[in-house]
């Protein structure tokens, strides 16, 4: 097994779950649950591999600009 989900190279199951990771990293402490990764060392392993790619690097920016955009408009 490689560094990544399915193996040695960055594939579409990476380009994936990396969105889905960014939102439960975030959300998770908030619902007063633990890291995903606490207490599974191959999915840290994987997350903090995939985070040092720069495509995953610039939509998680994407992501986090849009979640401070949207957190900024007055709620309906």
């Amino acid at each position: 097994m490689g560094p990544y989900a399915i193996g040695n190279a960055f594939t579409f199951a990476d380009c994936a779950l990396a969105p889905t990771f960014f939102f439960a990293n975030l959300m998770l402490p908030m619902l007063g649950s633990k890291p995903f990764t606490e207490g599974r060392p191959k999915l840290a392993a994987w997350w903090g591999q995939v985070q040092k790619r720069p495509t995953v690097e610039k939509v998680h920016a994407e992501q986090q600009q849009a979640l401070m955009e949207r957190m900024q408009q007055p709620a309906h």
